[in-house]
Parts: C-alpha cells; structure tokens; sequence
C-alpha cells in the first residue's frame, strides 16, 4: 500500500455492554431507540469500531474468580446489529467472564453478523491474530491488546485466550505492519476505572506506538472520556467512556458524557477529525445539549502534552483523589451497609491501597531534586 489512496473513513464508537437493565424484555424497546438514534445521528464510515464488553453466557455458568462477572445473551446483542459494526474489541477484561463456552458463543455470535473480533481467541495464535480490513483500497490491520492490571482473573489455562499487552511484543508487531505498509490502528484495554488520565506507562507505551508506525492509538476501560492528543501524523484516544453500557451500578455522573470519533485518512496519515459527543443517562442516550464531553476534552487535553516529571505528579494527584473520594463514594453509593462494603472489596482493592501507601511514602522520603 502506497500514501497515494482514496480517503478512508474510519469510526469509533465506546464500551458497549448490553448487560444489566438491557438484558430485561421490557428494555429491548430502549435498546432499540438507542441503536436507531445512533444510526440517525451518525455519519456513514467505511469501518466502524467499538469495544464489546459484556460476553453471551455459554453453558458453564460464569468465572467463579469474578466478584463482578457480566454477560449479556444473544436475542438482546441481536439488537446491536443497527450498529453496523465491522470490528468488536475483544480484547478486555469482561470477554472471559463466562468462561471459554462464552467467548465460543460470543465470537460465533458476532462471526454470525459479519463482525471480526479482534484481541482474542481460543488459542494465543488466534488471540494474537489481528482483524484485517479491506477498504477503499487500503489494508487496515486492527490490533487490540488487554493489560493484567485490569483484572481480568482469568480461570488457569484461560491465559492464552486473551492479547495480552506486553509492551515489546506491541510495538514489534506495529512496526512490522507498519512495514508492510498497511494502516495500523491499535487498541489498549487498560488504566484504572473513573481515573481521568491515562498513567505515565500507558501514556508513554501509546506514544511510541505512534512512533512505531501507528496511524491511530485508542484506549478503553476507565469509562469515562479521557483527553486525546496528536502525536506525529497519528493521534492517541484515552478513553471514549461508555456507549451502551448496563447499569451494572449507578454510573458516577461524570460518565455520562461519551465521545465517537471519526479520522478521515490520506494514505496512512490522519487528514481529518470529527468527534460527536452523546450523553448516556440512565441507559437512554441523547444529544450532549450542554457540551459537556468538549469540556472534558478542553480541561484533560492540555495535561497530556506535560513534560514527563510534571505529567507523574498531575497523575498521581488524579489516582489519589480517585482513591481517597471517588471510589469510596462509589462504594458507598453502592453498599450503604458497611458489611456489604467489605464483602465488596478484593485483593486487588487492598493491594492498590497498599501500594499507593508505598509510592506516598517513597516520594516523600526522596530528597529535594536541586536544579542546575
């Protein structure tokens, strides 16, 4: 492929989870609205992307590792097909939740709607493998990886399933699709929920994917918008937030803003950006009237082009006002009873504590740095 192409459209669209309130009869009147309202409201694309979150529930039950384990089933995911999806990311830390018949059921589901799935499968040659797209004269290879820290807790033996993000494996696989000249788009499932900047690793990891020859980075799980940045001829997505999302729990406020992206390309360079910005309340989606979702953007934007050492510490406040407010809110919100709080918490909760605990005390045993 040669930077001489017609321009190609490409779409990408936030979490879609039709679980919860969606999985119930009397919502598929809902569901439906929000699938015609987007098919009104959005313009056409020669491919569209979005995460799939919430797998069909195979016949073994779900993952007995999972204190929350999400699924969805196939007359409601039916209703998805007004999406007019070409590729469902796959690539997350819900697709295992009900276990390797799910994933079969689900990855033969979306097969089923000329969906290709990209970020897993039931071998690591086939989770590896990306989805590859044909379009206006273009290669398009979709990779998608998943990062352990979202806790994932996959059962033994299950590993191999999943994509997993491995830092030196991503950018030697960018950069030999690059070299084929094929249109490369990367995915990354990772950062912390409701956490409004994607961390120093993360951020760094996308950047060099840009720089090993990635036309377009996006980044998903944090559920709510995070900031983008343009980085080379490319740009980097932080997070998008929740499309069509079931209240699993009452969703934080701020996530109800959710962006859908759309980069015209010129070859493999990014000649274009659109970004339309939704609300998603209550599991009805609207017109985002308020411009909250640009608002997000113009506040989280500029603390991305941070230099380094200044970008860790605008991190790390962000993770500890989500750690020591947000979160316990949330739990509250969602527990009154203290009793039903600490059956909530998990391992991973105590050890995201304890280690923020660590990091607090290393920085401020750390002598002064002095300049010049």
């Amino acid at each position: 492929m040669t930077d001489r192409l017609k321009s190609t459209a490409i779409q990408w669209l936030g979490d879609i989870a039709l679980t919860a309130q969606f999985l119930e009869p009397s919502n598929h009147d809902l569901l439906l609205r929000n699938i015609s309202f987007l098919a009104d409201n959005l313009e056409r694309t020669d491919v569209r992307i979005a995460n799939w979150e919430a797998p069909l529930m195979g016949d073994e039950g779900v993952n007995p590792r999972k204190k929350l384990a999400i699924h969805t089933d196939e007359y409601t995911a039916r209703h998805a097909s007004g999406l007019n999806l070409n590729v469902a990311l796959t690539a997350n830390n819900h697709i295992l939740d009900c276990l390797e018949s799910g994933l079969r059921k689900t990855v033969s589901f979306l097969d089923s709607l000329g969906i290709r799935t990209a970020g897993c499968g039931l071998s690591e040659p086939e989770a590896a493998a990306p989805a590859i797209i044909e379009a206006q004269g273009a290669q398009i290879v979709v990779l998608a990886y998943v990062d352990q820290s979202t806790n994932p807790n996959v059962m033994p033996g299950h590993e191999k399933y999943l994509n997993w993000m491995e830092p030196d494996r991503v950018l030697s696989e960018v950069a030999q699709w690059h070299a084929r000249g094929a249109l490369v788009l990367v995915h990354f499932h990772c950062g912390m929920d409701f956490v409004p900047l994607p961390s120093p690793d993360h951020r760094r990891l996308a950047r060099k994917a840009i720089e090993a020859g990635a036309s377009v980075v996006v980044c998903y799980h944090p559920h709510r918008i995070l900031g983008y940045e343009r980085r080379l001829d490319g740009y980097i997505f932080y997070s998008l937030g929740n499309l069509i999302a079931g209240s699993i729990y009452p969703w934080p406020r701020f996530t109800q803003p959710t962006a859908v992206v759309t980069c015209r390309f010129r070859g493999r360079r990014v000649d274009n950006l659109g970004i339309r910005y939704f609300i998603l309340r209550n599991g009805q989606l609207e017109h985002d009237t308020r411009g909250r979702g640009a608002r997000m953007h113009r506040a989280l934007n500029p603390r991305l082009s941070l230099p380094d050492a200044a970008y860790e510490r605008v991190w790390a406040r962000a993770l500890l006002y989500e750690m020591a407010v947000t979160r316990p809110l949330h739990f509250l919100r969602r527990n009154p009873n203290p009793l039903r709080i600490i059956r909530a918490l998990e391992k991973r909760h105590v050890a995201e504590y304890w280690n923020l605990a660590k990091n607090l005390l290393r920085k401020r045993n750390e002598p002064p740095r002095h300049k010049g």
